[in-house]
């Protein structure tokens, strides 16, 4: 059955000014302006008494359209707290069986999950975004400021270059697959994420000196916006270290080994220009 008219009124209070334009929610205050867009309920938004009042309006709808009538005024006045007070997020870690625990290292350069799954080894990553300590030391800003600054997740660009990516010190012909890489966003926005295997390296050389290094591969994977999405944009790289270790050796090849590469070389160039 449904229901020929229902309706439901809030009071906007002072200092706070509402714009309704086609669906599209305006709420001005004091800490800033903030939109969202309701085209996709069918309801009907008006201000009254002066903009004092804003009445939402069903007509001949169901029990899940009147219900979306309280939904949408749930969001609205959520905008209100948020042009007035401002929100603060905050990130919790739970378990259900596994006791895992997650730290920061004391130079808050990344974050350490151990007993993952039962796992002995630490899980870490490190990432850059609008909420990461890097940024906010640069800004001085707090998570509840970035949509008045940015004016919306999907305008953030996170087009990024490494232009070098180690774990330890170089040694002769290592190859670091990220340096030099350069990811360049022209339109859109997302969630760069980068999983990175470190395979803990010795390096001996010739004069018995040994040089403990890591070398790495990665896989990455990119996540477009969507308009649903409630998450920021950033670059996160994930690692974890490999259970092997591998050991490279310098070595010289002998006088004899030379002799007989040379005598190989020399016997197919005579018998490929035939003067045998």
């Amino acid at each position: 059955m449904k229901t020929i008219l229902s309706s439901q009124m809030m009071d906007i209070p002072d200092g706070v000014t509402v714009k309704v334009n086609a669906k599209i929610m305006e709420v001005e205050g004091p800490r800033g302006k903030l939109t969202r867009d309701f085209k996709h309920l069918n309801l009907d938004f008006e201000l009254i008494e002066g903009g004092k009042k804003l009445k939402v309006d069903a007509w001949f709808g169901s029990r899940k359209t009147t219900a979306a009538i309280r939904t949408s005024l749930s969001h609205i006045d959520n905008l209100i707290t948020g042009v007035t007070k401002g929100y603060r997020y905050k990130m919790c870690l739970v378990y259900a069986h596994f006791p895992i625990n997650a730290s920061i290292t004391p130079n808050n350069s990344c974050i350490e999950i151990r007993n993952f799954l039962g796992e002995k080894k630490v899980r870490s990553f490190f990432f850059l975004s609008l909420y990461s300590w890097q940024f906010a030391k640069i800004i001085d800003a707090n998570i509840k400021h970035l949509d008045l600054i940015f004016g919306g997740a999907k305008k953030v660009n996170v087009s990024h270059v490494i232009h070098d990516l180690s774990f330890g010190p170089k040694y002769p012909g290592i190859h670091n697959p990220l340096d030099g890489t350069a990811r360049i966003l022209d339109d859109t926005s997302g969630t760069f994420k980068y999983y990175i295997k470190i395979v803990p390296t010795e390096y001996r050389y010739l004069s018995k000196e040994v040089l403990p290094t890591n070398q790495f591969s990665v896989t990455e994977y990119f996540v477009p916006m969507r308009d649903f999405d409630r998450s920021w944009p950033a670059v996160f790289f994930l690692y974890d270290l490999s259970p092997i270790t591998v050991t490279i050796r310098e070595e010289r090849r002998s006088f004899l080994h030379f002799l007989t590469r040379l005598c190989a070389v020399l016997g197919g160039t005579f018998a490929l220009t035939g003067t045998c």
